[in-house]
């Protein structure tokens, strides 16, 4: 409700008893921040990127809502906000476990075809390195680790690496 129509309503004797100023939704905003934030260390910004781009705006449209104290739109905004951010953890959980059961998989089948590696300290540990960066959910350096492992096996059996793919300009 706009300050100058409160205003003029609270002239009114006997009004006040009847209409019961709203209150803020503070304790909305504190639970949408927290969910916000379980969101964020799940990893919603990097594996759930459009949910969590929408859950923080809706906050942020709730907190100007707030600040304007138009809170039936905060509460609206706020517990928009906390839905998407629930709904943007558990996409990121999901996204993270597909993501830590693939790369296993792929080092199973590595490992596989490439047997020898068990028996060399060096490819012990080129396992081992492997294997705690599926656990760390590094899946980009898990990648470019076994990529780049596979290449130094190659050249060991005297296999030829693939050519490097044409860009086009």
């Amino acid at each position: 409700m706009p300050t100058s129509l409160e205003n003029i309503l609270n002239k009114i004797p006997y009004l006040n008893k009847i209409m019961r100023p709203e209150n803020p939704p503070k304790e909305l905003e504190k639970e949408t921040q927290k969910y916000l934030e379980k969101a964020y260390w799940e990893g919603a910004p990097i594996y759930a990127k459009e949910l969590w781009q929408k859950a923080q705006d809706y906050y942020q449209k709730g907190q100007k809502a707030l600040a304007q104290k138009n809170y039936s739109h905060a509460k609206f905004y706020f517990g928009k906000a906390k839905e998407i951010a629930q709904k943007a953890e558990k996409e990121s959980l999901t996204k993270r476990q597909e993501l830590k059961k693939q790369a296993k998989e792929k080092l199973n089948k590595f490992l596989e075809l490439h047997p020898e590696l068990n028996q060399s300290l060096e490819g012990q540990l080129k396992i081992k390195l492997l294997k705690e960066l599926i656990e760390a959910e590094k899946f980009d350096e898990f990648n470019k680790e076994i990529k780049n492992l596979a290449e130094k096996l190659d050249k060991k059996r005297g296999i030829a690496p693939p050519p490097p793919k044409a860009t086009s300009q």
